[in-house]
């Protein structure tokens, strides 16, 4: 694994900046979470190494369900070339409750772990 983070690959290539958020969220709440994963997990990469994100990297939004993501999390836990970052609620009614993922992949190595997911705006 690079020092960024990201699986072992070339780092010239354009990387996918993927946010999953539960498909039952909806207006202020899917947008706040939304905001958090991506910040966390593009903060991410500068954190590891002082760089920013470069200007090709692609945005992904995909909705799960509950399950769905539960499931994402629970499969890439021990895996040291994966690095999600998960949003868990802090207040209210969902206070606790898993939300969203946010991650930084190269395209195949996104298709891979997240191509049974829809991107937001399809049918579920």
């Amino acid at each position: 694994m690079t020092q960024t983070g990201l699986p072992d690959v070339e780092l010239t290539a354009p990387l996918y900046h993927y946010v999953v958020c539960r498909s039952d969220l909806s207006g202020g709440t899917l947008l706040a979470q939304v905001i958090h994963a991506a910040g966390e997990s593009g903060a991410g990469v500068g954190a590891n190494t002082g760089a920013l994100l470069k200007d090709d990297v692609r945005a992904v939004a995909l909705q799960a369900t509950r399950e769905q993501l539960e499931t994402l999390v629970q499969s890439t836990l021990h895996r040291s070339d994966i690095q999600l970052f998960c949003i868990r609620e802090t207040e209210g009614p969902l206070a606790g409750v898993l939300t969203a993922v946010g991650c930084l992949l190269p395209r195949e190595a996104g298709k891979k772990l997240l191509g049974h997911l829809r991107p937001w705006g399809a049918k579920v």
